[in-house]
């Protein structure tokens, strides 16, 4: 770890300076910082993006296909559509296949290895997450808290890990994510716990992030670990929503800065730059505040937890903010404009228009109604893919108001109408009964949570959609994601295979 810091800091130090200083990060500073950082918990933590199973008995079930919000809107500021996107409008989907493909990082419980052998190649037993992103020809995974094997990162730091595998492989076949998953390492050649266990390769590297020039970390994030005069690593609670990465480069958009006193809720999105996108190190340099919950709500406060999507030149962000108390709100600027602070337009679909954040004042953008479900919110995560082969957009996200469940929605348009399925119902007896752990606590098999004490959370569809066109007016998709579990902690592998149908407008 210590000769891991060592290399952090000169090439920090390089990207400050434009050479290599021989300033080093103090041994006794890291291990007071670390000490400072820890929590006490047991292994089986709860995490900030652990669901409980929550029900909110005034809330109407969900049908399994409902309409979200009225489409277009594809004007400038104030302005409204007067012609349709498209002939084709997305009228209902259907579920039509489910598949279970794998635990990606462990098995049985934490400590048993899947095989992708995430425990001895990589010191790695548990993580969550893993919003996906394409990188110098790899699918990148960027995971959340992300707990240590042997002698790195106790329980309650939880730095967050980046796991990648061939694009072309996986497109190939979705099995390569449960064999050939690797992670960023640090620089440790053998493993800080290879004298413990020398079974034990090499270790992960978590992700570090900078602050922007004259501004400090803490305005981003509030468990800092190990933190410099460079920057910190982001502890428990503070972690990836989504990753896009555009011609000028590889951005990951944040939830961060936890307010403790507030249920470690996650108060403010931003978005850093990944400087060596594509090799170690995980350096993160933060650009600017997307929104937040407490000074000024830049974008109404609804742009905490973003999924970033480019499409025709602009960076559609379809974002939530508190955290599963919000339905999903889109905002949109230039994808050019990625680096710059501001300059996001934010649409109102009850009047189908874009408006400027900027010409409103804090209550107003606060009051900006969601495409999605505004009266029912209960949304946290959420992860968006654009299938180019159909001209569909797709949609996932846990909601846990009136059931707790999965579901999976298309559109035509950033805007809508959104159309949805219910892809897992986690009261469904048939779901339950293929994928709850035994009575004593073991997964084995399909088997990937302990039902009794949580459920599946942070689905994110993977850019390997396939689409099928079954007639002029239905597609075919089947859309790979990831999803988390509490209880063990880990992240499986599903696909889910929907009939999308059209309706000539």
């Amino acid at each position: 770890m210590k000769r891991y810091l060592l290399c952090l800091v000169l090439y920090l130090s390089a990207c400050a300076s434009g050479s290599f200083s021989s300033s080093t990060l103090d041994a006794s500073d890291a291990e007071g910082a670390s000490d400072a950082g820890q929590i006490e918990a047991s292994s089986d933590v709860l995490d900030a993006e652990t669901p409980t199973d929550i029900s909110d008995a005034a809330s109407p079930p969900l049908p399994d296909v409902e309409v979200d919000a009225p489409g277009g809107g594809e004007g400038g500021p104030g302005d409204t559509n007067t012609e349709p996107a498209s002939v084709f409008e997305v009228s209902a989907v259907s579920t039509v296949g489910e598949r279970f493909i794998c635990k990606m990082i462990n098995a049985e419980r934490v400590d048993s290895p899947t095989a992708n052998q995430t425990h001895t190649r990589f010191n790695l037993r548990a993580t969550d997450l893993g919003a996906p992103a394409i990188v110098d020809g790899r699918l990148h995974l960027f995971f959340g808290d992300t707990h240590g094997y042997r002698d790195i990162w106790r329980i309650g730091e939880d730095p967050d890990s980046v796991g990648h595998v061939s694009f072309e492989a996986a497109k190939a076949d979705l099995s390569v994510l449960c064999r050939d998953l690797a992670f960023y390492v640090t620089p440790d050649d053998p493993s800080v716990a290879h004298r413990s266990d020398p079974a034990i390769q090499r270790d992960f590297e978590g992700g570090f992030l900078a602050p922007p020039p004259g501004e400090p970390l803490s305005n981003y994030v509030t468990r800092r670990l190990l933190e410099s005069e460079h920057g910190a690593f982001a502890g428990s609670f503070e972690v990836p929503s989504g990753a896009i990465t555009t011609d000028s480069g590889t951005y990951i958009f944040w939830s961060g800065r936890v307010r403790e006193e507030v249920e470690w809720e996650m108060s403010r999105g931003f978005v850093a730059r990944w400087n060596s996108a594509g090799a170690s190190p995980l350096f993160y340099q933060i650009l600017y505040a997307v929104d937040d919950l407490i000074d000024g709500r830049a974008l109404g406060g609804h742009f905490v937890q973003n999924a970033p999507v480019e499409h025709d030149g602009q960076l559609y962000l379809f974002g939530t903010g508190r955290y599963r108390k919000d339905g999903v709100h889109l905002a949109r600027k230039p994808v050019t404009a990625i680096e710059q602070p501001g300059g996001f337009e934010i649409y109102n679909p009850q009047s189908n228009t874009w408006v400027d954040p900027t010409a409103l004042s804090e209550p107003e953008r606060a009051a900006l109604p969601a495409i999605i479900d505004e009266s029912h919110r209960g949304i946290g995560e959420l992860g968006v893919q654009y299938v180019p082969e159909a001209d569909l957009f797709v949609m996932m996200f846990q909601q846990i108001k009136g059931s707790n469940a999965i579901h999976l929605l298309v559109s035509r348009e950033p805007t809508g109408p959104w159309q949805r399925t219910r892809v897992i119902d986690m009261s469904d007896p048939l779901f339950l009964s293929k994928h709850c752990c035994s009575d004593s606590g073991a997964c084995h098999g399909d088997a990937i949570w302990r039902c009794a004490e949580a459920g599946l959370y942070a689905p994110y569809p993977l850019p390997l959609i396939r689409a099928e066109q079954r007639g002029e007016d239905t597609w075919r998709l089947s859309v790979p994601y990831v999803v988390s579990t509490w209880t063990p902690y880990n992240v499986v592998l599903f696909e889910h295979t929907v009939d999308v149908s059209m309706t000539l407008q």
